[in-house]
């Protein structure tokens, strides 16, 4: 585990490309040097005060609640009774699943409401631990395997105990504009965020990259610095959301109003920078907690990984902006929202189905998100026209295949792998792929 303060530390040398050796996976030491090999460089803003942390540190500073919760995405409609909870030694006693089952059934019994009505989470205790402590930092890795597609995916899960409020840009028209740090919306206590990577187990190459920012993963390869196979990675200020390069990030126009000289508005945005990095590429910075691999078979799973609830508390927010526009009209606009912290979410990559050049999985091997893909989107994926003759189709998807461009003439679809398309094989012009 190290943390530096100069960006001049690293150097971005490589884009991610491979070698012509391939991945050796035959043990799990060797995979271990793989996940290490490949480790992101997490960089920090400058002005970043909620760091990274371990989740076992989080765990002892915090109080499991519980309680009936309806209308949790509505400000106005909000609300949350019978709260009950259980403190951070009952947790470490009794575990995790019996503190929330326990918790579960007693306000249920209790206020005679149906136990599926019920929620748990979390709230922190000790303040202290809001700071987090890149020192002690965990990543913690989702290793799996697909045969088929000839890819490993590793999924680098990165816990913050705290996640501090945004940031508004308020714009009277073009230029004219002025930024806001909030002290309320925007934060949440728990924060997980991730770095997933697809690699090519035969040549080696990152085929692609995404990141996690504000409960999306977004797609990155192209964008993405790498030094080494080590992609840079830029964790916004106090959101946290994870960026291919530094600057400023517009992510969501919450307001605008048209008028005779221009749009008045209301941004989101999120900064970055790169004065602090942690880099985890030694196995006490790491920890696999759950892998499709037969070699990491007998990997014990932390039980928290199979915590889905809510890792931070419930907490109506509201930030008020005023916006005077040429003229002499005043605006208000009210940014609100519930603050809560996420549902962890592992093994997150989007997954989807993968197309083969020859018959019986042979030849190159492209995943396709879920989406639709003409002849254009295919190319720009690396698959030709008419060029297509097995497709591994996973558990919980479809793919329907179209004879010509913009899903014109014949169409199959297909629930399983494919080994080969028959009188179709080469004859692939467009592609949907569907999650059930």
């Amino acid at each position: 585990m190290k943390i530096k303060h100069s960006a001049a530390a690293l150097l971005a040398v490589s884009m991610g490309l491979g070698s012509a050796y391939g991945l050796d996976l035959s043990t799990e030491q060797k995979v271990k040097q793989i996940i290490a090999d490949y480790s992101p460089v997490v960089w920090f803003h400058g002005e970043e005060q909620y760091f990274t942390h371990n989740v076992d540190a989080y765990l002892n500073s915090i109080n499991m609640l519980g309680g009936v919760v309806s209308s949790a995405n509505s400000y106005d409609n909000f609300k949350q009774e019978h709260v009950y909870y259980w403190s951070a030694d009952h947790i470490n006693r009794y575990g995790i699943n019996s503190s929330q089952a326990s918790l579960k059934n007693y306000i249920s019994s209790r206020h005679n409401v149906p136990r599926g009505d019920v929620q748990t989470w979390f709230k922190i205790a000790d303040q202290s631990i809001k700071a987090g402590d890149v020192g002690a930092t965990k990543t913690y890795v989702v290793a799996n395997e697909d045969p088929l597609a000839r890819t490993l995916t590793l999924e680098y899960n990165y816990f913050y105990p705290y996640n501090g409020p945004g940031r508004f840009e308020v714009c009277m028209s073009g230029n004219d504009c002025s930024n806001i740090q909030s002290t309320t919306v925007g934060r949440h206590q728990g924060d997980w965020e991730s770095v997933n990577l697809v690699i090519d187990t035969q040549t080696d190459e990152v085929k692609k990259v995404y990141l996690s920012a504000h409960g999306d993963l977004k797609e990155s390869k192209d964008d993405i610095l790498f030094w080494n196979r080590h992609p840079y990675v830029y964790s916004a200020k106090y959101s946290h959301a994870f960026y291919p390069q530094g600057g400023r990030v517009d992510y969501e126009r919450v307001w605008s109003k048209d008028y005779w000289l221009g749009t008045a508005s209301v941004d989101l945005f999120d900064v970055t920078g790169s004065a602090s990095y942690l880099w985890s590429p030694y196995p006490n910075g790491y920890q696999v907690i759950k892998s499709n691999m037969d070699v990491f078979a007998d990997t014990l799973i932390p039980e928290w990984v199979t915590y889905s609830e809510r890792w931070g508390f419930n907490e109506k927010l509201k930030h008020s902006v005023s916006i005077t526009i040429f003229g002499g009209s005043v605006y208000t606009y009210d940014y609100k929202e519930v603050g809560r912290g996420p549902n962890k979410r592992i093994d997150n990559t989007p997954k989807g189905a993968t197309l083969f050049k020859h018959p019986n999985y042979q030849g190159y091997a492209i995943t396709l998100d879920t989406g639709s893909y003409t002849i254009a989107q295919l190319s720009a994926q690396g698959i030709p026209n008419d060029d297509v003759s097995s497709i591994h189709v996973p558990s919980g998807y479809k793919v329907d295949i179209y004879q010509h461009d913009n899903f014109g003439g014949w169409v199959r679809t297909y629930y399983n792998d494919i080994p080969g398309l028959g009188s179709g094989d080469n004859q692939i012009s467009s592609v949907r792929v569907s999650k059930l």
